[in-house]
């Protein structure tokens, strides 16, 4: 969940922003929308071990199954 969270929150917010008429309130969202984002980046920089060489916080899903195709994600220390 939060490594898709820091791929596509961050898309999410843009179309948010875009749609928001009022300059000041753009200014405070993308605040908001930052800092959210970088509390996802803690939450995962404690939620890492970097002793272990295998993929961590590993997500797979089935997304078109009838030919094989997954949602897979994860990260390794080079990739952290």
């Amino acid at each position: 969940m939060f490594l898709s969270g820091l791929i596509f929150l961050p898309l999410l917010f843009a179309l948010i922003v875009l749609l928001s008429p009022n300059t000041k309130f753009t200014k405070i969202l993308t605040l908001v929308f930052t800092l959210l984002e970088f509390v996802f980046s803690l939450v995962l920089f404690v939620i890492f071990d970097p002793t272990s060489a295998n993929l961590q916080l590993v997500e797979r899903h089935n997304w078109i199954s009838s030919v094989g195709i997954q949602y897979f994600l994860g990260i390794d220390g080079i990739s952290f």
